[in-house]
């Protein structure tokens, strides 16, 4: 079991012994790491969001190789999310707000969305990889129910929930395959239906 951690400065690290001892892979050992993915049908392909580029390794982080950079000078990638059931799609995102979508590992890409708020996190749904889910720091929690062709807002009503739509993180309950737990500026909302209805969590 392989541990990563991503730092501020000195790029990302990474334990075989359970935090022991910690290594760290030439080619990422600087700069900042915002995300970190692994492939899970081969734990030797892993992803990284370094500065304004994806990095992958195919060797268990023996060597890596940039597959997108973020050509505008003042954004930079923060997000990565593989699909559990076909593992060469990949979905990154970064500060502008764009969310690319790659069908061959990362070898080539294509814009899903220009949301225009800075992306901090996205999800592919564990048995349903059509449902794709964006964190936005500012403008909530939208989804894709079909691979990230059309996309729709599923933020928790802002009106009534003062703060809802400033997207924190969300994790799957995986005991039910539609349940995940939102956090936001106003707090914790649980949905048991994808999104589309939320209850808070007092």
């Amino acid at each position: 079991l392989a541990w990563y951690a991503g730092t501020q400065d000195n790029g990302l690290i990474y334990s075989y012994d359970q935090g022991q001892s910690w290594q760290q892979p030439k080619d990422v050992a600087g700069g900042a790491v915002y995300a970190v993915s692994v492939d899970p049908r081969n734990k030797c392909v892993v992803y990284t969001a370094i500065n304004k580029t994806i990095m992958k390794t195919e060797d268990c982080n023996r060597t890596y190789k940039a597959i997108y950079t973020e050509s505008r000078d003042e954004f930079y990638m923060t997000a990565i999310a593989i699909d559990p059931k076909n593992s060469q799609i990949v979905y990154v995102g970064g500060t502008s707000g764009d969310v690319l979508k790659s069908v061959d590992g990362g070898k080539s890409w294509s814009v899903s969305k220009r949301f225009g708020d800075e992306v901090r996190q996205i999800n592919v749904h564990p048995q349903d990889s059509n449902q794709v889910y964006v964190g936005l720091t500012n403008k909530g929690l939208n989804k894709s129910a079909d691979g990230g062709a059309t996309w729709y807002a599923i933020t928790p009503d802002t009106v009534k929930y003062e703060g809802a739509s400033k997207f924190r993180a969300m994790v799957y309950a995986p005991a039910t395959g539609n349940s995940f737990i939102l956090a936001t500026g106003y707090g914790l909302f649980k949905t048991i239906n994808g999104g589309d209805s939320w209850e808070p969590l007092k």
